[in-house]
């Protein structure tokens, strides 16, 4: 098969792939040493995903020559290794430049398929898309998983505590009951994070998935501990979890009385610096409050106080 080329790059030739200059074809007599790469270089940027086979055949080498001069361009940033095409099992390769172009003009023809929809339609998707369930019908979500499923669509969202189980939960999940939110968090497969104070009893809370919880969590200065405050984070610190008893004793010593120890424990709480190990206590706090109101009401049920670090 024959070929063609440029008079100038007879040196190339030469040089990178042994071709013999013809007669009458001026040709400088110093050695090119990268001949070859400068040659690998061009053809790169001519095309798309090529593999290693691809390069040995266009000119004639043996693998492990183009190898070479692959990682070569690679190290030097002028070809980018990696999968680019379904159905191919091989490494591919693709120019740098041409891999540029590709991702520009993806990105150009996605935005051009994409454009933005009415209010009214985007009012019929959220909820269908929230599993929102409409007046009158039953929520499509069921049992512990159901609500894990809602947790993970709102992870990062924080909300009234006395939100949660009045409005967000049952409206998604058709047979809810506080025992499946305490199965996840008991479990530790669901993690209470404290986010504020959205009432005078009623914190702002974020129910986060535990295997990305940490990624979630925003990163806030840490607020000015009272001694009390300060004496509970030392023996929370420790590790495990305590009961409020195990807290008041050390507490006792220094003139604090169970209701003060009670309303510092709940702004560290609200700090996000400790969490209960379920919603039993939340759900008390809302439900049994004697001062101050909740962003919404909430049933009185009996739990049991247990908060960990």
């Amino acid at each position: 098969r024959e070929h063609l080329a440029q008079a100038l790059d007879a040196p190339l030739l030469r040089d990178g792939l042994g071709v013999p200059v013809p007669p009458g074809i001026p040709a400088q007599v110093a050695t090119i040493p990268d001949a070859l790469s400068q040659l690998v270089s061009r053809w790169v940027r001519t095309r798309g995903p090529f593999t290693l086979r691809d390069l040995a055949t266009a000119f004639s080498l043996s693998v492990g020559t183009s190898y070479e001069v692959l990682q070569r361009l690679v190290g030097d940033g002028k070809v980018v290794e990696g999968r680019y095409r379904q159905g191919v099992d091989e490494e591919e390769y693709m120019g740098a430049e041409v891999l540029r172009i590709v991702r520009t003009r993806s990105l150009a023809a996605a935005r051009a398929q994409t454009r933005p929809v009415s209010q009214s339609a985007l009012g019929r998707f959220m909820p269908a898309w929230l599993n929102v369930a409409p007046v009158g019908t039953r929520p499509p979500l069921r049992g512990p998983d159901g609500v894990y499923s809602v947790i993970e669509q709102l992870a990062g969202v924080r909300l009234p505590a006395s939100a949660w189980e009045s409005m967000i939960l049952p409206s998604r999940v058709g047979d809810y009951s506080p025992e499946m939110l305490d199965e996840l968090t008991l479990s530790g497969e669901v993690q209470i994070v404290g986010a504020g104070k959205a009432g005078a009893r009623d914190p702002w809370i974020m129910l986060l998935p535990a295997d990305y919880a940490a990624q979630l969590i925003p990163i806030a200065e840490e607020p000015l501990l009272s001694l009390t405050q300060q004496q509970v984070m030392e023996k929370l610190n420790v590790g495990g979890g305590y009961l409020f008893t195990d807290l008041l004793g050390p507490a006792s010593q220094a003139t604090t009385t169970a209701d003060e120890l009670r309303e510092s424990m709940w702004d560290l709480v609200e700090a996000g610096l400790i969490a209960p190990d379920s919603f039993a206590p939340i759900r008390a706090r809302l439900a049994g409050g004697k001062h101050g109101k909740t962003a919404h009401r909430a049933k009185r049920r009996p739990s049991r106080s247990r908060i960990r670090s």
